[in-house]
């Protein structure tokens, strides 16, 4: 059953069916059963950033440690400069925490934004946060948070997955928190049109 499993994954890289790839890496526990040298052999001198994202996160997973992180970094580096929204998020998340690069938010931030406006989710939640907390650009954070929203809310609705119930709960509580905000400024706009000079 492993090699079965390794050979069609193999193929799917090959084939370059990102469709069937983005559904299988977005799926918890994809990676068991898979032969990880195989699969290495197989792909590792074919240019493609779905390929590099793939060793990437290989590396990445690979019981968390400094070295495997550092292994990781080249291969996701060059697949989200070309675009590839999992690795743009991968290479956020690194950068947010410090996970085998020096913590470094800004850098966090453009790979959270650039994934975020390619359409996944968590790194749409992530920059939200990131803008609303740090950058204090609230009509930008609501943005981002409703983008993530309709997402999640699709998720429950449509596909049953009531474990994100939480996060959508989260997030109407800081839509309403900003737009409380939004409110309040456009108010003292209204009596003070100096007010906006000054923000």
């Amino acid at each position: 059953m492993s090699t079965d499993k390794t050979q069609i994954f193999i193929q799917l890289l090959k084939d370059e069916n990102q469709i069937v790839l983005n559904k299988l890496y977005d799926t918890a526990g994809w990676k068991d059963g898979i032969n990880v040298e195989k699969v290495y052999h197989a792909i590792s001198q074919l240019n493609n950033s779905s390929i590099h994202y793939i060793i990437g996160y290989i590396h990445y997973c690979d019981n968390g440690t400094s070295s495997n992180y550092k292994n990781a970094l080249p291969c996701l580096r060059s697949s989200a400069e070309a675009g590839n929204s999992h690795a743009q998020y991968l290479l956020g998340h690194m950068y947010h925490y410090g996970f085998g690069v020096d913590q470094n938010d800004e850098k966090a931030f453009k790979y959270y934004l650039l994934s975020a406006d390619q359409g996944k989710m968590v790194a749409q939640l992530n920059a939200a946060m990131m803008i609303h907390d740090t950058k204090q650009d609230y009509r930008r954070a609501l943005h981002y948070y409703q983008l993530c929203a309709k997402q999640i809310e699709y998720k429950i609705i449509k596909n049953g997955e009531y474990s994100y119930k939480k996060i959508s709960n989260h997030l109407i509580a800081r839509c309403t928190t900003i737009k409380k905000i939004l409110n309040l400024e456009t108010k003292k706009i209204a009596k003070n049109p100096q007010y906006i000079k000054s923000h």
